[in-house]
């Protein structure tokens, strides 16, 4: 009778499983649709200023990471080397962004703190920052801080806001 029982209760769990399968394979698909985005027009430069030097640590081999995770995580930044805090680092002609909200991914690593012995215990007191400002025409659209705790790789995500730019022709309508 156990045995049966088992069996009955199998077929079931099974069936059950198979019936919500094909429930799922037939309902309609998602289509996503997104509205096609305008580029944004102009020169845009980015400019990155670290409060300590860039370096990769033993678990994560880039020193420096940015890029725009709405097209695709496209890389705009990705080295691998030590990188002074003492000159910005700049990306110039800058190209992807669109009008309206963009998104930028930063790391920064900031290497074995804790590890060498040269004023190790002064640096591991510091909390560390980078400071991003993007440019358009030579002027200033964004100047964020991000920052860490004391050791921590530098990470995160800003929302930037690029407002669409009108052409003259459409002003010169308007200006009645």
């Amino acid at each position: 009778m156990r045995p049966l029982l088992a069996l009955v209760l199998s077929l079931v769990v099974l069936g059950s499983v198979q019936a919500y399968m094909l429930f799922v394979k037939g309902l309609p698909r998602y289509v996503h649709n997104v509205p096609p985005e305008a580029a944004a027009s102009g020169h845009f430069r980015l400019e990155l200023t670290l409060t300590q030097d860039a370096q990769p640590d033993a678990f994560e081999s880039t020193s420096l990471l940015v890029n725009l995770p709405q097209q695709g995580d496209r890389v705009l930044i990705h080295k691998e080397e030590v990188i002074s805090a003492l000159e910005p680092i700049v990306i110039d002609s800058l190209t992807g962004f669109v009008a309206g909200e963009n998104e930028l991914f930063i790391q920064v690593g900031v290497g074995d703190v804790g590890f060498d012995s040269t004023s190790a215990g002064e640096v591991a007191l510091r909390r560390a920052a980078v400071r991003v400002q993007l440019f358009r025409d030579r002027v200033l659209l964004v100047d964020k801080t991000l920052w860490a705790e004391p050791g921590e790789p530098i990470q995160g995500k800003l929302v930037i806001d690029v407002p669409a730019i009108n052409s003259k022709n459409e002003s010169e309508e308007h200006d009645h």
